[in-house]
């Protein structure tokens, strides 16, 4: 689960599918993966890219189509964070 952290904190934008080979997991096993850190609270969820904090500062925001696709984005909550920099001790 930290590798997931830690890989979404430093890579900032990845499909599932990328996201996924990083990892090193199959994308439905990251769907599970990803559902157990937003209820533990160490993601957030959003299901408009649009308005994510990570899209504002994305270099490919306005070429991006995400509004019309329905993507959905995971940020790290502060918990998040935390959780990943502990473990990196």
């Amino acid at each position: 689960m930290r590798r997931v952290l830690s890989t979404i904190m430093s890579e900032r934008l990845l499909t599932k599918k990328q996201l996924a080979e990083a990892v090193g997991v199959q994308e439905e096993t990251l769907e599970d993966i990803l559902d157990l850190l937003a209820r533990r609270g160490l993601l957030s969820v959003s299901s408009n890219c649009s308005s994510s904090p990570s899209c504002a500062s994305c270099p490919l925001a306005s070429s991006c189509d995400s509004h019309q696709r329905r993507e959905v984005t995971y940020t790290l909550t502060q918990k998040g964070i935390r959780y990943v920099r502990q473990e990196a001790r």
